[in-house]
């Protein structure tokens, strides 16, 4: 009788091992049946893998780490953070999984937390470039400039060509009327690459800034010779236009503007001023609705100059 319950018991082993390794092959067959829709983009098909292996196995971290990412390419982050944080529960440690989130809550715009998350990897590695560029665009987010240019600052004091960080402290600089010290900064990324569109962008709008109108038009000129689908640059020279009160020149630059690019709200806007100073009262009805058409948020900004009509 012992025997025979002895026997009983290995057997239910046996089973239970077994099970897990059916289990542990299903998992596996998931896994590349994920990946090969992912790579034939199938991405919903691949979304329903990873969800069955968390169902087999929750705290799976690569089925954690590619809904996140079918999350992330669907511009869907709130459940893209959700299951990233469900990484770092099961890896505290990874720095990797905290600058993923980090990205995450900014995009989501969930500032303090993305400055919580950036100093927690800066407390574990001070000399990592890409959390203190983090914390920068925390602090700009919120509104704290001067934390921010300090953030920036440490991190180009380790690594003095971070584009990013010498862009966004640029961006500040300029937005602080240190036109200057800005200056400095863009000069170092156009020396590593001279067709940086934001770089010369922002140039542009220094120069504008301090009066030095042809700097600036040569320079948008420029940038739309890199990117003739570049609108914030066809707009930008369309304004010059405007406040040199050369409405026929900015009218026929909008015109092109709407022809590369239809889509753009705010072409359709500065367009329909212009045709209002010119006294195309429809054609500036019809610029405005358009405008709401593509960006209804825009209504009550423009409820005066439908009223004007």
């Amino acid at each position: 009788m012992i025997c025979h319950k002895s026997q009983g018991l290995f057997g239910k082993k046996n089973t239970t091992e077994r099970q897990e390794e059916k289990e542990k092959n299903t998992i596996q067959t998931l896994k590349i049946d994920g990946i090969k829709a992912l790579k034939t983009g199938q991405f919903e098909h691949a979304k329903a893998f990873y969800e069955k292996i968390l169902e087999l196995k929750p705290n799976d971290l690569d089925g954690l780490i590619y809904l996140s990412k079918i999350y992330i390419r669907e511009h869907n982050i709130a459940p893209a953070i959700e299951y990233m944080e469900k990484v770092r529960e099961i890896a505290p440690n990874s720095i990797e999984t905290k600058v993923s989130l980090t990205n995450l809550y900014l995009l989501e715009q969930q500032y303090e937390k993305a400055l919580e998350i950036s100093k927690e990897i800066i407390a574990t590695e001070e000399k990592n470039t890409e959390a203190l560029y983090l914390e920068g665009t925390a602090y700009y987010k919120l509104k704290d400039l001067f934390s921010a240019i300090a953030s920036l600052t440490k991190c180009l004091t380790i690594d003095n060509y971070q584009i990013d960080a010498l862009y966004l402290r640029g961006k500040i600089l300029f937005e602080m009327q240190q036109y200057n010290n800005a200056l400095e900064d863009l000069d170092k990324i156009l020396e590593r690459d001279k067709n940086n569109e934001s770089a010369l962008l922002l140039k542009a709008k220094i120069a504008e800034a301090t009066s030095n109108m042809e700097e600036a038009n040569t320079l948008y000129e420029k940038i739309i010779e890199l990117n003739p689908f570049h609108t914030e640059a066809y707009l930008s020279i369309a304004q010059l236009c405007i406040n040199q009160n050369n409405l026929d020149q900015a009218l026929a630059i909008l015109d092109e503007t709407i022809e590369l690019s239809p889509e753009a709200a705010a072409s359709y806007h500065l367009r329909g001023s212009v045709r209002f100073s010119l006294n195309d009262k429809e054609g500036a009805m019809a610029d405005y609705q358009k405008l709401i058409e593509l960006d209804p948020s825009k209504k009550e900004m423009i409820n005066g100059e439908f009223k004007s009509l």
